[in-house]
């Protein structure tokens, strides 16, 4: 359910968002919080969602079996693993924002996006995220865009 709630700069669009985010946390939503600057799109898909799954996803990283030794004598031996991250921070912010909606179905929650102080200068990073979420709609997850921002005046 997208929501954006345009006006002029006063403390009450950021009073609504972080209601909003309150209730979604005590609902076990995943909130992803941001401000809008140049870059956050970029942030959300390298940073803020690969640190929420590797918070919480138990799968977050893989183990693979490297090595078996055994000594002649058939005493000892020993096993190497090594551990690989599955997760990423160099992929998209819709592929991100799939995993982490995945992993909030698996938990029977969903996720919530809040971008305070949208403005036109971010343009390019707030059409990332508008097809983001618009790709998470149409695929049926469970996402929901909360923004607050200034009016456009030419």
């Amino acid at each position: 359910m997208p929501s954006c709630s345009p006006g002029p700069a006063a403390p009450t669009k950021a009073v609504i968002l972080n209601a909003v985010e309150d209730v979604a946390r005590t609902r076990g939503c995943f909130v992803l919080s941001e401000t809008t600057r140049d870059g956050v799109a970029r942030d959300l898909a390298h940073t803020t969602i690969p640190a929420l799954l590797r918070e919480h996803s138990s799968d977050a990283s893989q183990s693979h079996l490297c090595a078996v030794a055994v000594n002649a004598a058939g005493f000892g031996g020993g096993v190497t693993r090594e551990r690989v991250e599955r997760h990423h921070p160099s992929v998209s912010l819709r592929s991100q924002l799939e995993a982490l909606t995945t992993l909030a179905a698996s938990r029977g929650t969903g996720v919530l996006i809040t971008l305070d102080e949208a403005h036109g200068s971010a343009i390019t990073d707030l059409w990332v995220l508008a097809q983001a979420v618009h790709d998470a709609f149409r695929e049926g997850r469970d996402v929901t865009f909360a923004g607050a921002g200034l009016l456009y005046t030419p």
